[in-house]
């Protein structure tokens, strides 16, 4: 039976969006509505190849049968977002770490292993 334990939820950073420049909010929201778009314009988010682009995918599922040609959220639309909450955060220096993390954390999922070590180094990084 999984249990909802609330404790650790009590360390985690929330951030007071009320407290960010309006023009951050603003950008953010931007690149949001651009998201939502280009996850539209793809067909949708619930793809490999629509998420981390064709190659990738290939990488990540193991398919040969992925669309070719798609260069995937991850690594466009989703990156310009991650840096710039970066930048709005002051913790720009965090993001290619995180996001080799979150890569590598996939590839541990597409291959059926855990990803405990994987969070172990996220966590060395904060």
């Amino acid at each position: 039976m999984i249990e909802l334990d609330v404790r650790p939820l009590g360390s985690f950073l929330v951030l007071d969006v009320r407290r960010v420049p309006r023009g951050d909010v603003e950008r953010l929201a931007r690149m949001f509505d651009r998201l939502e778009s280009e996850a539209r314009r793809l067909g949708g988010a619930d793809s490999a190849e629509n998420v981390y682009g064709s190659e990738l995918a290939k990488e990540l599922t193991g398919r040969t049968d992925v669309r070719p040609g798609i260069q995937g959220l991850f690594n466009t639309v989703i990156r310009e977002a991650d840096y710039e909450v970066a930048r709005i955060l002051g913790l720009e220096h965090l993001v290619e770490p995180i996001r080799t993390l979150a890569l590598a954390m996939a590839r541990r999922k597409a291959g059926g292993e855990g990803g405990s070590r994987v969070v172990r180094r996220l966590n060395e990084f904060l």
